[in-house]
């Protein structure tokens, strides 16, 4: 897939530069001015107590929020300059998985099968159709999810559904890994193992 890759598309783990990022919601500001550099290749942990802006920040980053002042650069790219093009071709070049209110959800379809959730992935970015179903099982083995691999996500527990989420953002063995809230909703049992898994891919 490397030769049939386009410009954008990220070939190693990219540097991620965010610079005086301003962003106010509801007349409050969450965000003020602030600088933070994320080196390539590094496993960097953001944290700080609800309410703090990790979220808004992880949004400004995968794209989902644009902030009110300040860059966003994803290996010298700014993100929110890109042109959509550009934009979609550097998605591409990451897994993301999202927390917040909604526990997950918004980083699976639930219209698809667990095995599906993730071959769709990995249909989208062009992996050879043999590939898929090995390399879907694979990531689904490390996370306890084999064995419902048929089953939709919303009959799955909240602590299953949150793995669901991890593996996808892990099945496509991106450069730029982006995980939000890692060890929220999860049962004792599976709370060190996600963790564990999340930094030894990312």
């Amino acid at each position: 897939m490397d030769s049939e890759m386009s410009p954008g598309v990220l070939r190693a783990a990219p540097e991620v530069v965010l610079d005086s990022i301003t962003t106010i919601i509801d007349d409050t500001a969450i965000l003020h001015r602030l600088a933070l550099e994320i080196p390539a290749g590094k496993v960097t942990v953001l944290m700080g107590p609800s309410g703090a802006g990790k979220t808004t920040l992880i949004k400004h980053i995968v794209g989902l929020l644009e902030p009110d002042g300040g860059t966003v650069l994803i290996g010298g790219q700014d993100i929110w300059e890109s042109s959509p093009q550009e934009w979609r071709e550097l998605r591409r070049s990451f897994g993301a998985m999202l927390g917040g209110s909604y526990l997950f959800t918004t980083s699976t379809f639930s219209s698809m099968t667990v095995l599906e959730n993730l071959t769709y992935t990995l249909e989208a970015l062009g992996v050879p159709a043999e590939q898929r179903h090995d390399r879907a099982m694979a990531r689904l083995g490390e996370l306890q999810l084999a064995d419902v691999a048929d089953r939709k996500p919303e009959a799955l527990p909240a602590h299953a559904t949150k793995r669901l989420a991890l593996a996808r953002a892990l099945v496509t063995d991106a450069p730029l890994v982006v995980l939000d809230e890692i060890d929220v909703g999860l049962d004792r049992e599976h709370s060190d193992a996600m963790v564990e898994i999340g930094r030894a891919h990312v």
